[in-house]
């Protein structure tokens, strides 16, 4: 917040994909425009992200979010093979 007031910052850029979370944390605080919150947890999230474009009515293979091998194995029951993770 500092430097920002210091050295009038108009733009933040994540270099890795681990921090576009934290950029846009900072564009917010900063009131920066650029990638949002919500379009960077999307972006990392691929089980937001799906749900997302279901919503919009793209088409999408069946998928779960998997935070187990429980998870896993009752996808497998539901849905059979072949499955990507």
């Amino acid at each position: 917040l500092i430097l920002s007031e210091k050295y009038n910052i108009g733009k933040i850029t994540a270099l890795a994909e681990v921090d576009m979370l934290r950029a846009a944390r900072a564009r917010k605080l900063l009131m920066i425009e650029g990638q949002t919150i919500e379009s960077a947890l999307m972006f990392r999230d691929k089980y937001l992200m799906k749900e997302q474009v279901c919503k919009v009515g793209i088409l999408t293979p069946q998928f779960a979010k998997v935070d187990n091998a429980i998870d896993l194995i009752n996808f497998i029951k539901q849905f059979g093979y072949p499955i990507i993770i």
